[in-house]
């Protein structure tokens, strides 16, 4: 009996959860319904919004060239239903406006060159418009003007310099100058531009390691709006091995009275400095001069002189000499 019960129980239990799931079925069905009915007539009410834009510019003077940039996008306030401007809203990948300056004229901006102009958007607001959908009222634009600023196009020759770090290998040494081929190259651009460029910069770059003669192609530090004869140059490194070279070179002396002489304790230096194995052999001393100045000991410089390096070969690197200060006596 006990079961039977039960099993009546559960029976009617399972028929009110049924008649309930339907219930709840048949609510969210016509909730649906009533939002999509309500969300459609929303939609088909006009309103307005604003909306960012991408521009194009086109038909841009040939003999000049801008040196400000132009906006690249404008906010446009806009009226239209609502599954237009859904549309607008949801697209992630707007089609640029099209700014044709041929329909356009330019008002020069007072109390500046005739290179500078403006166009208020407000007169072209007709030909953007014309660019949107039909049921899509424009009401405004910004920026509420547009500034347009170009130079000249000129020309000027101008020295390349390279901005480089090098670090040679162990022993290894710059054995003359760095070259460029070419050295000068031509530079073109607007005016205001051109002439503030007094030379053309390679690239930074590091190069590590030289242990010999490095020939390098090496593209232009590229300056904004402004363009060159030629994008890349060859730089020539010139690097050797070398040796320590160690001389003995007298000390001179300069600036001394005929009646005086002047002697210097000791009477020469030790130099040592680094030089190429191509250029060891043709090294001597007489390619170095060493002097002190009697016009130091007038001027109470110390009780002691200092020596001067005043002549080297330009093959050398490194140069060192022991001592650096003299003693002296002078005799009549």
């Amino acid at each position: 009996m006990e079961s039977d019960s039960e099993n009546r129980n559960i029976s009617f239990f399972k028929n009110v959860r049924i008649k309930f799931d339907r219930k709840l079925l048949i609510f969210l069905f016509f909730l649906l319904l009533s939002t999509i009915l309500w969300l459609l007539n929303e939609l088909s009410k006009n309103s307005s919004t604003t909306i960012t834009c991408p521009v194009k510019y086109i038909n841009l003077p040939k003999d000049k060239v801008l040196v400000k940039e132009l906006p690249s996008r404008f906010e446009l306030t806009i009226e239209a239903p609502g599954y237009t401007l859904l549309k607008y809203k949801v697209s992630n990948r707007l089609l640029p406006l099209i700014f044709d300056l041929n329909q356009y004229g330019f008002t020069i901006m007072g109390n500046s060159s005739a290179q500078k102009f403006f166009i208020l958007t407000s007169r072209v607001r007709t030909g953007i418009a014309r660019q949107l959908r039909s049921d899509v009222q424009l009401l405004n634009i910004s920026p509420d003007s547009i500034i347009f600023e170009f130079g000249e196009i000129v020309q000027k020759r101008v020295p390349v310099v390279p901005d480089l770090s090098i670090q040679y290998a162990k022993q290894f040494m710059l054995t003359g100058e760095i070259t460029i081929d070419p050295d000068t190259i031509m530079v073109s651009g607007p005016d205001l531009i051109i002439d503030t460029i007094q030379q053309v910069y390679t690239r930074k770059e590091l190069i590590s390691g030289v242990d010999q003669l490095i020939t390098h192609s090496i593209n232009l530090e590229e300056i904004k709006n402004v363009t060159y004869s030629t994008k890349k140059v060859t730089i020539t490194i010139p690097v050797e091995q070398y040796t320590e070279a160690l001389l003995d070179i007298p000390i001179e002396t300069v600036h001394v009275p005929d009646s005086l002489i002047l002697k210097t304790f000791p009477g020469s230096v030790t130099l040592t400095c680094n030089v190429s194995l191509s250029n060891y052999e043709k090294l001597t001393t007489h390619q170095f001069r060493a002097v002190v100045d009697y016009e130091a000991i007038e001027k109470k410089l110390g009780n002691k002189l200092k020596v001067t390096i005043v002549k080297a070969p330009e093959y050398v690197r490194s140069i060192r000499f022991h001592p650096v200060n003299v003693e002296f006596i002078i005799e009549k």
